[in-house]
């Protein structure tokens, strides 16, 4: 049986490394082979027009005050991020019958 060394520690099988790492030896392998490694796992930060770092689409919507599906919908037109985020939504005037 072939040992398997993983950050200057040595593990019996890759099913033993998967238990450390909390996931199954497939998604394991995978991972090997796909990324070279396990702990490949790079931050993505969503930047608005003036430069600020967001964690999502989402929370920098909720920043802006403007829903997700606006967003998207603009996004889909092609409008520029700037005219995406700053452009008010319209208020609806519901009557009272």
């Amino acid at each position: 049986m072939k040992e398997i060394s993983y950050n200057g520690k040595s593990y019996k099988s890759l099913t033993d490394l998967a238990i450390e790492k909390k996931t199954s030896p497939a998604n394991l392998s995978y991972r090997f082979k796909k990324y070279g490694g396990f702990d490949i796992k790079k931050e993505k930060l969503v930047k608005d027009h003036l430069g600020n770092a967001f964690e999502t689409e989402k929370k920098m919507c909720e920043f802006y005050q403007i829903s997700y599906k606006t967003y998207n919908a603009r996004k889909r037109y092609g409008w520029d991020l700037k005219k995406i985020l700053t452009t008010k939504t319209r208020d609806y005037n519901y009557k009272n019958d």
